[in-house]
């Protein structure tokens, strides 16, 4: 009897369970479990589907900008939103719950409690165009791209005086390059920010860390990246920054770089954003492929459409992660995906 049992719980072991040789599941279709939750116009309280720009803002709440307006989804999806005349390129919020708006013509405002101030557009001085893509910092200064280099507004209680702004950039100082600076990104945990600047005349492309008032500029070729074809850069809720080119990403940690090129990912198509999902697997999207998947047990690239059935067809336009680390995609014209894993 003891025998028979024994031979019982053997064979009872040996036909468990057994989810980490493969992500191929054949009874069940596939074990790569994605939920994917919509968010339109009609189903949800957004404002439009022309959508300019989504962040993750410190209070982990998604900033959704877009040409009605600004939706505002907090951690626990509960939709916000404060409603504009204008498209909104971008909005952030400053650590008094501040929501600052920046607009196509060169205008701020800001809103709390519903009430709002508009600060009209002013001139720089630099002969430069304001892009809309700014940040503000854990001191409540505001960082804005602009075709003259960072301009850094050093706003007090919200009132800032224009005839005192600080331009970093090589025609004011020789600590900055004379470009153009096309993105930003911040790092709340370190008061870390970075600018993505290009001058395609010079081919000194390069992605300048600015932490304590001290840069650090990082030359593409210098990390074996080609930064004039960037075409996004994110920084993850653990601080890492990722940096997508046409050929390549490449993940940088603080002290090292690690580069994926597109012969790694078994493609030749254009690469237009990264990031790592919260059990450790990369999502690339490629134009004309749609996403290709990196499972980290098994060390090995999926098509997408190999693992699951579940991703709807949509248009790409960016990718980011939530405050639970869930991927938000954002399309043309199809909305904001939530994907969970």
């Amino acid at each position: 009897m003891k025998k028979i049992l024994f031979l019982a719980l053997l064979l009872f072991w040996s036909c468990g369970d057994d989810t980490t040789t493969s992500p191929k599941d054949e009874e069940n279709n596939s074990k790569f479990k994605i939920d994917v939750e919509i968010f339109t116009t009609t189903n949800s309280d957004l404002l439009s589907l022309d959508i300019n720009d989504v962040r993750l803002a410190r209070n982990n709440e998604l900033l959704v900008s877009t040409n009605n307006g600004l939706n505002i989804i907090t951690s626990d999806y509960i939709w916000k939103s404060i409603e504009s005349v204008a498209d909104v390129n971008q909005a952030d919020v400053d650590t008094d719950g501040y929501y600052w708006l920046s607009f196509d013509n060169g205008d701020l405002k800001f809103y709390k409690n519903g009430e709002s101030t508009l600060l009209p557009h002013f001139s720089n001085g630099l002969e430069g165009y304001l892009t809309g893509k700014f940040i503000i910092d854990n001191s409540n200064k505001l960082y804005f791209c602009s075709e003259s280099g960072i301009i850094k507004y050093n706003n007090n209680n919200r009132n800032i005086d224009t005839s005192k702004i600080e331009v970093i950039s090589k025609k004011t100082s020789s600590t900055f390059p004379w470009y153009k600076a096309a993105d930003v990104a911040f790092n709340r945990f370190t008061n870390e920010i970075w600018f993505s600047t290009f001058e395609l005349k010079f081919s000194q492309n390069s992605i300048i860390s600015v932490k304590n008032n001290y840069f650090d500029m990082i030359y593409g070729d210098y990390v074996g990246l080609n930064f004039d074809f960037l075409n996004s850069m994110l920084l993850d809720n653990s601080g890492n920054l990722w940096v997508t080119t046409y050929n390549d990403f490449g993940i940088y940690d603080g002290s090292t770089w690690k580069i994926i090129n597109q012969k790694d990912i078994g493609t030749t198509n254009y690469l237009l954003s990264s990031l790592k999902d919260k059990n450790g697997n990369i999502w690339v999207y490629i134009k004309n492929e749609g996403f290709k998947i990196h499972i980290e047990k098994e060390d090995k690239w999926y098509n997408l459409n190999e693992l699951t059935e579940n991703m709807p067809v949509f248009d790409f336009k960016s990718l980011l992660l939530d405050g639970n680390n869930d991927i938000i995609i954002v399309t043309k014209n199809s909305g904001i995906f939530k994907v969970k894993v």
